[in-house]
This record gives C-alpha cells, structure tokens and sequence, in this order.
C-alpha cells in the first residue's frame, strides 16, 4: 500500500496502543513496525502476584483495536507481543530487548494475535537458547554431530529401510536433544552445515551397507533453507558420485513447510533431482500448509504420517486422530505412492494401521534410533522386533 500508507496504519495502531494501556504504561516505537511498552510502576518482589500480564495482552492483541482504513476499505492488521518482568539492577538494556524479541518470537508461532509471558523459568531457558546458539556453530567445526539409524520395516517386521536422525553429544552441554537445537539451526545457515553433515555421515553409511551386501535405502530430512540453496543440486549429485551410491538408495523427506517456503523453486529442485533417480518422502504430513493439487505434480514416492496423529489411535478424542491417519492413508493410494506411519509405539496402532492399508511404520516397538554399528549383520531378512 505504499509507505504513507503504510505509516498511517503504523500510527493507528500506536494511538489504539495508547488508549487501550492508559495511565500506567508508556510506548515506544522500535524498529519498523514494532512498539515497547514499559510499565511506570516498579513492582516489589512480593507484589508481583498483582501484575496480571494476561490481562494487558488480551487487551492489546484484541483485533477490534487493528482494524485499519486503507482507501475506503477496512482491513485487520495481526500483532504478536511478548512480554516478562525484569529485575532492572540484574539486566542490561541489551539483555532485556534480547529476552523481549525472543518472547515475540515465540508468540508468533501463534499468529495471528499471538501472545508469549516469560517467566522466571522463561529466563533460564532463554539462557540456555544463547548457550546452545553459541556452541552449535563451535559443535559443527569439532565435528560432536553425528547420526543414528531408525529402521522403517514392512507389516510383518522386516527392516526395508532406515531414517537417519542427527545426534549433538557436546563437550559441554552433554547431549542436546535434536528439539532444542534444530529450530535455533533453523534460524540460521547452521541448518544447512548440519543437513550437509548428515548428508555425508550417511552416504558413508549406504557404501558401508553396500560393501556388505545391504542394499537398505536410508531417509534423510532437507530443511527448507537447505533445498533453496543455489547449488543444493550439483552438490547432492557431487557427493552420491563421490561415494558412488545409487539416488534412489537416499530417500529425500521435506516437511510441508518446506515444500511452501518457496514452491515452484522447491518443484523444479524436486523434478530435476527426480530425473536422476532420488526419491522424496513428504515428513511429517497432515501438520503443514501445503496445497494438495501440488502433490499431484510433486515426483513423490513416499507420504509419512506424523506421530502427532499415530499418537492417538486407540485414544477416546472422537476418533478424529484415526480419521486423519484414515484420510492420509487412503490419499497415499490415490496418489500411488508408499505411506509409512512414524511413532509406532504399541501393538494396537500397529493393527489398526495394518488394518487400513498402511504399508510400512518406524517407531519404538520396533526399535530406538541406533548407531550404525548396531545394525552390523543385519540383511534383507532381519525381522523386528
């Protein structure tokens, strides 16, 4: 809409900001289209059960105070906001637009009108994001990342196929598990540093499989950073080669948010690497944005249920789980194309998934994610568990 327009808008909302936290706060504008909003009143320790910053969060994130009139027609604007209460001789400026960016990116995974209060324990684990942050780069050049194996097997238990998983063993946090460091990867070209290691961990695996007589393909996950990368395709054709690995023996899985970051890129990457035989796997399916005609066209062999779903067949939640899961399965079958179930964890989802036609399930019944020296000796005839 232009940028008067746009700064017209910007001062709607501050004027609302204003109305709505009254006396008792102030604002400041901050970056392009941000505010701070500073309470005046300083609370003891012992009274901060009476600062209820729910209260002031619903009634900024209200949508009744971000309708804006832009050329005689009336649209919404969504906000996040994130919050905390600081000690103010314990933080530095610095620290506590740190902790205040960190929470407002928290509440817009909730958009639209999202809402983040940090805690005490907030802080901690603040903390503990900096520290992470600032070794995974340190863990990435000492080479501490390394895989394990998780094997995806048939209906009657026999191993078909593996998924390699990404493991942090640090030097000074221990382990790190893969749901901490991940996302903060993801904020950053680290991702794309860790999906190179795995890419090659792996490949190291599937010539040692081969050399014995294995021909199990194995599963890695592509970020979304990382298949946008300008040169993704010539370096995965430059190191299968150098390994000299068959495509087809490496299963590509990308997460719908993936295939959406930027779609017709990520089609034509996915169509290209197809032409010489690599395989694609949609993880995680069921929980993203992606549009269903585009699956259609998308060179896919594989669609993954993710464990959200798997999680809660057999459960009383009305049966919508196993509706989904039901749906996904039968969408596999439309499309033609394998459905494999993550998050096997009992005999009963095994039926039922057996039940309805799926073709090929990973989770703990079967086994944990192991070394590759586990899997020493195991052939096309392995049965688990």
């Amino acid at each position: 809409f232009g940028f008067g327009n746009g700064n017209y808008a910007i001062r709607k909302v501050a004027e609302q900001l204003l109305f709505v936290i009254g006396h008792d706060y102030e604002i400041f504008k901050y970056g392009g289209d941000s505010f701070v909003v500073l309470s005046k009143k300083t609370y003891r320790k012992e009274d901060l059960h009476k600062f209820d910053a729910s209260l002031v969060e619903s009634a900024l994130l209200s949508p009744r105070h971000f309708d804006i009139v832009i050329n005689s027609v009336k649209w919404s604007l969504t906000a996040s906001l994130g919050s905390a209460i600081f000690n103010p001789q314990g933080q530095s400026f610095e620290s506590i637009i740190n902790v205040i960016e960190q929470a407002v990116k928290r509440a817009k995974k909730s958009a639209p009108f999202g809402l983040c209060h940090i805690s005490e324990d907030g802080f901690k684990e603040f903390d503990r994001y900096l520290d992470i942050k600032s070794k995974l780069e340190q863990a990435i050049e000492s080479d501490e990342l390394s895989i394990v194996l998780q094997p995806q097997v048939t209906h009657d238990g026999t191993v078909s196929s593996f998924e390699a998983l990404v493991r942090w063993y640090s030097k000074e946090l221990g382990p790190v598990s893969p749901g901490e460091f991940i996302p903060i990867a993801e904020e950053s070209y680290a991702i794309c540093e860790i999906g190179d290691i795995v890419l090659r961990k792996t490949l190291s695996v599937i010539s040692n499989f081969v050399k014995s007589g294995l021909k199990t393909s194995i599963a890695i996950n592509i970020s979304a950073r990382q298949i946008v990368v300008p040169d993704f395709i010539n370096s995965l054709l430059s190191r299968v080669n150098q390994y000299g690995i068959p495509p087809h023996m490496l299963m590509l899985e990308l997460t719908e948010t993936a295939l959406v970051v930027d779609i017709e890129l990520v089609k034509e990457t996915m169509l290209e690497l197809a032409r010489f035989g690599f395989r694609f796997s949609i993880d995680d399916f069921g929980t993203g944005y992606s549009s269903l005609a585009y699956l259609k066209v998308l060179p896919i062999s594989e669609l993954k249920i993710d464990k959200y779903f798997v999680d809660d067949i057999g459960k009383d939640f009305d049966g919508k789980a196993a509706q989904i899961v039901d749906a996904i399965i039968e969408m596999a079958k439309a499309l033609n194309v394998t459905c494999i179930a993550e998050g096997v964890e009992s005999e009963e989802q095994l039926k039922y998934l057996i039940g309805k036609g799926c073709e090929k399930f990973q989770g703990y019944y079967f086994s944990r994610p192991e070394p590759e020296a586990h899997w020493a000796g195991i052939n096309e005839n392995t049965k688990l568990p």
